[in-house]
């Protein structure tokens, strides 16, 4: 963990133009910092959305189902 997790949140200006874009986590607002560096994780809010307009998410889950086991039983 980093010292950018202290950092506080930059404001978006308001001629930056932000998109809504519909997961399986609801709706997320996105937008572009063109001054900030490129993270590994940028993209991933438009595959959750591919996952989920696709169906693919659901079709995975019914495949690979979690099952919750405790060692107390």
């Amino acid at each position: 963990m980093g010292d950018d997790e202290n950092q506080p949140q930059k404001a978006i200006p308001a001629a930056v133009k932000a998109m809504v874009v519909d997961t399986l986590g609801g709706r997320v607002q996105v937008s572009w910092d063109t001054e900030s560096a490129a993270t590994p994780f940028g993209q991933l809010v438009f595959f959750a959305e591919f996952l989920e307009v696709s169906g693919l998410f659901d079709a995975w889950v019914e495949e690979c189902p979690l099952i919750y086991n405790s060692p107390n039983e």
